[in-house]
């Protein structure tokens, strides 16, 4: 709205609806996530700030979530001599994207944001005229965007078409304990012959007691042979009030208390049918020599997330690269089947190889100048046999020693 006045301005802003109430919530679609927005309309202490903060993160009840904030501001720009203009630029989520985004998962986090909050209400009020045409000249009220960080365990519908490639399995539960099969089924697969499912989900649950300290009656490994153990029933509460694993807050102490090496690969809907459909996007944990790594790729519809087990890395991204060099890199095809030869045989070569640097020398004798050589001009001259009439330009090449006294 443009007025001439301050308080048409004010007036203004309390006819759009959403402004009536002193507090509102309403929730948007964006690229396919939702994002709850919460307006706090009575702003007029900064103190409120944090106690606005304090009602957003008691609303998620504790479930870790991501928070950007924007300000509706009171504008006035200055025309000629005294005039002024006056308008009002409500809070947008295109705003708040603009702005530094934070994660919640508890109390220390929250007052992190805080400080992050205060800090960008102080940028806000410190622009002047030199900054932008229009000066603030008050704020009115704040929106809080946030969304809940997406757990993973539940099953969705769409994973069919995924779990049909041979190199990806997957095994249904009662319980969004996705992670804990995923790791299940690697070390299953590597005592077993054949995988029996059910023992992957008994001792997926296992993990999910040894991660999470539930005590029980048993160890961790021990319940691969303890039968008793198996019947034991406590673990159905806390799994059945388990809302899955976050990968944005648990996952360095995941890799740390179960020395691994996470790869998570993601599917390209886009992408479908061609190479590239599935590529890994991020990894976790540190190798070491005793480290177990875990290839798992993740499916999500924008508000679930589901882990399934990788077992064939190359059949699933259809890329092949050497495990030695890292350097050779070839697109896995059923018609190109001389490419797959080469790739063999250069694993071959490369696997009793030093992957010490080496200079290899031409069939005909001469200087390794590659500077030189490789000029367009002289690869010219060479070509057409008139490299006499190149001559070389004299030039200086100075060095700087510095020195220090050893004392």
């Amino acid at each position: 709205c443009d007025v001439e006045t301050e308080e048409e301005a004010i007036k203004a802003i309390k006819r759009v609806s959403k402004f009536k109430n002193n507090e509102a919530t309403t929730e948007v679609v964006y690229d396919e996530v939702t994002y709850k927005l919460h307006y706090f309309n009575k702003l007029t202490q900064q103190d409120q700030l944090s106690q606005y903060a304090d009602k957003v993160f008691e609303s998620y009840k504790g479930l870790p979530f991501k928070v950007q904030i924007d300000f509706g501001v009171l504008l006035q720009e200055k025309l000629d001599g005294n005039n002024y203009k006056f308008s009002a630029r409500i809070p947008s989520l295109d705003n708040a994207f603009k702005h530094k985004q934070s994660t919640i998962t508890d109390k220390k986090s929250l007052e992190q944001f805080k400080v992050d909050m205060f800090k960008q209400l102080r940028e806000l009020m410190e622009r002047t005229y030199e900054d932008t045409r229009n000066l603030i000249v008050g704020i009115f009220n704040v929106m809080f965007a946030t969304y809940k960080l997406i757990d993973t365990g539940s099953r969705m519908p769409y994973l069919d078409k995924h779990v049909k490639q041979h190199s990806i399995h997957y095994i249904d539960s009662d319980y969004k304990i996705c992670f804990f099969i995923v790791l299940s089924y690697k070390i299953r697969s590597e005592i077993d012959k054949k995988v029996d499912n059910h023992s992957v989900v008994t001792f997926s649950k296992q993990l999910f007691a040894y991660y999470y300290s539930i005590k029980g009656k048993y160890q961790l490994f021990e319940y691969l042979y303890n039968n008793a153990a198996k019947k034991d029933q406590s673990l159905n509460k806390y799994l059945q009030d388990y809302q899955g694993f976050n990968i944005s807050t648990e996952m360095t102490k995941f890799t740390e208390t179960l020395n691994l090496v996470v790869n998570i690969y993601a599917y390209h809907e886009e992408l479908e049918g061609k190479t590239g459909q599935y590529r890994q996007f991020n990894s976790y944990g540190q190798i070491n020599n005793e480290s177990m790594t875990l290839d798992l790729l993740l499916i999500s519809d924008g508000s679930e997330q589901h882990v399934m087990y990788v077992s064939n890395v190359e059949k699933l991204t259809g890329v092949l690269i050497c495990p030695h060099c890292h350097d050779y890199v070839i697109i896995l095809s059923d018609t190109n089947k001389r490419a797959n030869e080469y790739f063999n045989t250069h694993v071959e070569k490369c696997k009793s190889s030093n992957h010490e640097p080496s200079i290899l020398l031409h069939d005909v004798p001469m200087p390794i100048c590659p500077a030189i050589l490789n000029h367009p001009t002289v690869e010219y001259l060479m070509a057409g046999g008139l490299i006499d009439q190149f001559k070389a330009q004299r030039g200086f090449i100075t060095y700087d020693f510095e020195t220090l006294s050893d004392q």
